[in-house]
């Protein structure tokens, strides 16, 4: 299951992972998220997988995702996004390979959604 909670207030969108979702279920909640009327491409996000298990997740499946989203969901020219990791030290590679696909250094990594907090919340 994927969520997601636009808080106005603070300027940034709080993303949960939780399961195992397929790579068409990702896309079909970047979708939804990118379609919410409170959407804005300057949104801060922390996409928080602390919860999700990630052992069908293939390269593939990660590059799929990555093209989905550099066409069609829009990203700030300073828009910060906080990937909170799950303790499977074995999954990490997912994440850095997201990261080097999507080709900007606005994405970060962390092992819990406090410290993510904090860097998103962060703009000096």
């Amino acid at each position: 299951m994927i969520t997601h909670h636009i808080i106005d207030t603070k300027h940034y969108a709080y993303i949960e992972i939780m399961g195992a979702p397929k790579v068409d279920e990702y896309i079909k909640a970047a979708t939804i998220f990118a379609q919410d009327p409170n959407y804005a491409a300057e949104l801060d996000r922390i996409c928080d997988f602390s919860q999700a298990n990630l052992s069908t997740i293939t390269l593939h499946d990660i590059n799929e995702f990555a093209n989905f989203v550099i066409e069609n969901i829009p990203l700030g020219q300073h828009t910060k996004v906080a990937l909170v990791a799950p303790d499977d030290e074995s999954r990490r590679g997912i994440f850095e390979a997201f990261m080097k696909r999507m080709g900007t250094g606005r994405f970060k990594l962390f092992t819990g959604p406090n410290d993510a907090a904090t860097w998103v919340h962060d703009h000096e």
